[in-house]
């Protein structure tokens, strides 16, 4: 009997769909994604559950939303009850499991039930690991910093991408344990599960190319910026009208400065897709191997005057989603929709691991969609987004919720628990989402069947539910008491 397949999950970190060339981003930046977007199967329409870091990778973990598995923002704490992850339920079916990079769980040296672990975090030094932080154990075998607690925060620059020699920069040590993990997993018998998950970009390294090859940089930098989306605000909700005008504002310099590293940073972290990819090659893998690739979020990179994600349009949203494999049809795309909830039941579904009932998953197999791009997809994309960490001192809370239905997506803010903002864009009319259809009374009808799908969804996922949200973490705003 033939073993099941590996899975291969690349995940870059705060990079849109549209900032790869082969979602229409600047061309060139990105050869290896394009190669394994033209190999593979592209979904369009992919899409993140919750777009901050840790509830998103919450979500592509156990499958769950994050109103259910209880982390809807950037809260350090324990998933408690913690529902069964991904890499868990692989390995208790035989898999060999492995990670390397950034899994930004709490605690933050948690496994995800991976036997093979390699962490690290930020792109920037950061105590959260210390001395259990992989790239810096590394970066001390190289004899090039050594991790001291006490002075971490004078000591930050020192392992900066611009100062240490290109090879030893994060993004390239995560490329090239990636390799040498798959070097180590061709020599067994076992399947195996590897989750490679880069740093970058997320907002992009200083000055990350000083000591690339001079190639390299010259390719890199000679890529165009695309134009920032100009948003007048205009119906959109007031503290993203007040955040654009106090929060967010930067001269024109230091916006084209923050969007020219991030695009120099996606550029190396596909640099080192390409060399993953053909590590893949060299050790025969291929024919066995599923490979998918995707982002944890999207970043505006001032788009709509905004800055990184929380609010959820769709640069913040909207992610790649790439499949590639045996039985995966070749240079194909698919419209259906894709959420990051639907990534655990895939790839158990294309290992053959049988889905349990108790687990509470959420998300549904994308499987087959991928095989057949006639075969019916979810009807409804769901997204929800708590945003306070971004808005103060702006407000005390700032919570979203999204569906969307065809080319209409439907955005709910509730600001303080009581300030309700509504919006509705036509996506195929308007893809940059600058008219908001709401004041007009256009469409009152598809107005009302979004609200109470949204409803519906929120209703429905109640049952899911594993544990109410920690109070000692999430409190009801002093303001919306009143309200309640």
């Amino acid at each position: 009997m033939k073993p099941p397949p590996s899975v291969l999950l690349l995940c870059a970190d705060m990079a849109s769909a549209v900032h790869f060339s082969c979602y229409g981003g600047p061309a060139g930046l990105t050869p290896a994604v394009d190669a394994l977007a033209a190999g593979g199967v592209r979904f369009v329409n992919g899409y993140c559950a919750c777009p901050p870091c840790i509830p998103a990778r919450a979500s592509m973990m156990c499958g769950q939303y994050a109103h259910t598995h209880g982390k809807s923002a950037h809260l350090k704490m324990p998933l408690a009850p913690q529902p069964p992850l991904l890499p868990e339920l692989l390995a208790a079916n035989g898999y060999r499991t492995g990670i390397v990079g950034k899994t930004h769980w709490w605690p933050p040296d948690a496994s995800l039930g991976c036997r093979d672990t390699f962490l690290t975090i930020d792109n920037h030094l950061s105590p959260e690991l210390g001395h259990r932080d992989a790239y810096l154990r590394f970066l001390r075998d190289q004899g090039l910093f050594s991790y001291d607690p006490a002075t971490w925060m004078a000591d930050r620059e020192k392992i900066e991408a611009r100062n240490l020699p290109f090879g030893c920069t994060k993004v390239n040590w995560t490329g090239d344990t990636a390799c040498r993990l798959l070097e180590e997993y061709a020599r067994g018998a076992d399947p195996f599960f590897l989750f490679c998950s880069f740093v970058e970009p997320h907002g992009g390294s200083k000055d990350a190319l000083r000591n690339a090859p001079r190639d390299l940089r010259s390719q890199v930098e000679a890529v165009p910026l695309p134009p920032i989306v100009e948003d007048s605000g205009e119906h959109k909700p007031a503290p993203h009208r007040r955040a654009v005008r106090e929060l967010w504002d930067r001269p024109a310099h230091e916006k084209d400065a923050y969007r020219r590293d991030v695009f120099n940073d996606i550029a190396l972290v596909d640099r080192n897709i390409g060399k993953i990819l053909q590590k893949v090659d060299s050790l025969g893998l291929r024919d066995d191997l599923l490979v998918l690739f995707t982002t944890d979020h999207g970043d505006l990179m001032f788009d709509h005057g905004c800055i990184e994600k929380t609010i959820l349009f769709e640069r913040s949203i909207r992610v790649p989603f790439i499949a590639r494999g045996p039985g995966v049809p070749v240079g194909e795309s698919r419209r259906q929709f894709a959420s990051h909830v639907d990534l655990l039941p895939t790839v158990l579904d294309y290992a053959g691991v049988p889905e349990q009932r108790e687990w509470n998953i959420e998300g549904r197999s994308l499987l087959p969609v991928v095989r057949d791009g006639g075969a019916q997809g979810r009807e409804y994309l769901y997204c929800e987004s708590e945003q306070s960490h971004h808005l103060r001192p702006l407000v005390q809370s700032c919570q979203s919720k999204a569906v969307r239905h065809g080319d209409l997506k439907y955005i709910h803010t509730l600001v303080d628990g009581h300030q309700r903002y509504e919006e509705l864009y036509d996506l195929a009319a308007d893809p940059e989402e600058l008219d908001n259809l709401v004041p007009s009374g256009h469409c009152c009808g598809e107005l009302d069947h979004l609200r109470g799908e949204l409803l519906r969804w929120l209703t429905a996922t109640e049952i899911s539910r594993l544990h109410p949200v920690d109070e000692n973490h999430y409190q009801v705003p002093r303001i919306a008491r009143e309200y309640l």
